[in-house]
């Protein structure tokens, strides 16, 4: 996975499509089937929003141990100069038999089943955890949600930007281990801008009746939910016309 500062993200777009004229020219004619970007929300996410990974940026109010960063505007940008990278290397992979980017968003269950606050709030997070890179490769720009909510935070692509975004994955990369519950955040901070936050819900471990979801294994790191990788791949047969799916990554750890 590419780590690099803030602000290499400005020339990204021409390096990139450099770097990926070079390996098609020297591998193109073994493999057949590329994918751009693993798992970019939570590249986006957990090095520009929390602070968790790689380069580790946040603002103070989400992690003390980062030194610098601003979560709720980095973490958008980063993926915008990320997508523009992604299409670049698209229009020059074009001879390949199929392309994509892997994604790995988890399933989300109502947190109280009686409140439609929460069956609601289902769509707007897989909008801001799958819909921010999927939505964008396969109709052109962000999620509506997305734009509603984040506002001026958000990056717009120009005219010819969405036109090279727009059908530029073949297929749907997916990676695949776990899902929570989603409970509807009705206080949101807005003085304290955040990923999680600016999608209006909270990840809940339990749901209303104190239930947890799924089982976890002794030696697994996270919860498995077998139902809830059946739900997402219907939710993404439904929402996206039944793209051609390709399980990358499925288990625990």
């Amino acid at each position: 996975m590419v780590m690099w500062p803030l602000i290499s993200f400005i020339v990204i777009r021409k390096d990139f499509r450099e770097y990926a004229d070079f390996v098609f020219q020297e591998y193109g004619g073994k493999v057949k089937h590329w994918i751009t970007f693993n798992e970019p929300w939570v590249y986006s996410h957990a090095g520009y929003d929390i602070g968790k990974k790689a380069p580790g940026r946040c603002s103070p109010y989400v992690n003390s141990k980062c030194q610098d960063g601003r979560s709720g505007y980095e973490a958008y940008l980063v993926s915008h100069k990320l997508l523009n990278a992604h299409a670049e290397a698209v229009d020059a992979f074009r001879k390949c038999e199929k392309i994509g980017i892997a994604h790995s968003p988890i399933w989300f269950e109502p947190h109280d089943f009686d409140d439609a606050q929460d069956g609601a709030s289902i769509d707007r997070a897989l909008d801001f955890m799958m819909g921010w890179h999927l939505d964008t490769t396969m109709f052109g720009d962000y999620p509506q949600k997305m734009k509603d909510i984040v506002g001026h935070r958000l990056p717009k692509f120009t005219t010819e930007q969405k036109a090279k975004l727009k059908n530029s994955a073949d297929f749907l990369g997916l990676n695949y281990y776990t899902s929570t519950f989603s409970n509807y955040l009705e206080k949101p901070d807005p003085s304290k801008p955040r990923f999680l936050q600016d999608s209006l819900i909270s990840w809940e471990t339990k749901n209303a009746q104190n239930f947890t979801i799924g089982s976890k294994p002794l030696t697994a790191a996270l919860t498995i939910y077998s139902r809830g990788f059946r739900s997402l791949l219907k939710y993404i047969k439904d929402k996206y016309a039944n793209p051609e799916i390709m399980i990358m990554e499925n288990g625990s750890y």
